[in-house]
């Protein structure tokens, strides 16, 4: 029976993965920076969970010492919503200190693969997909903290041989996605027929149902191979759709009514440009495809909606 480590488990994918890993028959342990809400997270009794702070590089150790892990993926991070007070040193402490904590920790350790997970955002906007080998140029606290965290891990990797790839994920939907982001509150506008205000009609984004996420999580590191060492991959459908036809395919799913509006005055960098992921990498290093279509993810989100809920 593998063990298995999951920081930031609390998270939207967290939660997710967690359930596949603990149906699998894995002995699986999660770090949350609170106690979740079984109600919400639905784990069983078979998860052992580890409350402790991140920050802290003694007690990261300490919990890897206890564990013993065969696999380790790194969720943990903080990404700010709109008006959430996050601090830029909250954002370096999650994404770029905890980082190195979790490394310190795997390289005090014999683990089989650590996943850690980037995010598009270290890309910054483009006007055409995005390549791993691309040059970055993040413009938000997020993408350049994140970025940190990357490289981090990258050079860990090389310089330390340590069984580590780092996953740049685009944007996931499906059930369990958090309140207060915009996939979220698409379905909830949908489903109470109110009206939604968009930041722009061009702006593109890869969604990735989150069921697709989580089978490349669970089957990567069976795949990891010396070469594949410390190599980022992105994590997408390889197809962008606009937020207007996103949301569109939404409303007609819940045949909603209301206006679809714009926001003119939005200023968030994730709101620009194109956000499409180049999957070629990716495919030609795993076995993993993405199963879902967007259309039917976004009927399979309807279906499940009520659990969105937290």
């Amino acid at each position: 029976m593998k063990k298995i480590l999951v920081t930031g488990a609390g998270g939207f994918v967290g939660v997710a993965l967690v359930r596949v890993l603990e149906r699998a028959g894995s002995e699986v342990h999660v770090t949350v920076r609170k106690t979740p809400d079984k109600t919400f997270t639905k784990w069983s009794d078979k998860v052992s969970i580890h409350k402790i702070d991140l920050l802290d590089k003694n007690q990261v150790g300490s919990l890897f010492k206890r564990i013993r892990p065969d696999v380790v993926y790194h969720l943990a991070a903080v990404l700010p919503k709109n008006g959430d007070g996050t601090t830029l040193t909250e954002l370096y402490g999650a994404n770029v200190l905890i980082v190195q904590n979790v490394l310190d920790a795997v390289a005090d350790s014999s683990i089989e693969a650590a996943v850690f997970m980037g995010s598009c955002l270290e890309y910054g906007p483009s006007t055409e997909s995005s390549v791993e080998s691309d040059r970055c140029h993040p413009e938000s606290p997020y993408g350049i903290t994140k970025l940190s965290g990357t490289l981090l891990a990258q050079a860990a990797a090389k310089n330390q041989n340590l069984p580590i790839i780092v996953c740049r994920l685009f944007t996931p939907f499906g059930p369990g996605s958090r309140p207060g982001r915009f996939v979220t509150e698409v379905f909830e506008k949908a489903k109470t027929n109110q009206p939604i205000l968009l930041p722009s009609k061009l702006v593109s984004r890869d969604f990735i149902y989150i069921n697709d996420v989580v089978r490349f999580l669970v089957s990567a590191p069976q795949e990891l191979s010396e070469e594949k060492i410390g190599n980022v991959f992105n994590l997408g459908s390889g197809k962008s759709e606009t937020l207007l036809n996103f949301t569109k395919l939404v409303f007609e799913e819940f045949k909603a009514s209301a206006e679809i509006n714009f926001d003119t005055n939005s200023t968030s960098i994730q709101d620009t440009g194109l956000w499409q992921a180049s999957m070629e990498k990716t495919t030609a290093n795993f076995s993993w495809r993405p199963a879902y279509t967007l259309e039917e993810g976004i009927q399979e989100t309807a279906r499940l909606f009520p659990q969105m809920e937290g």
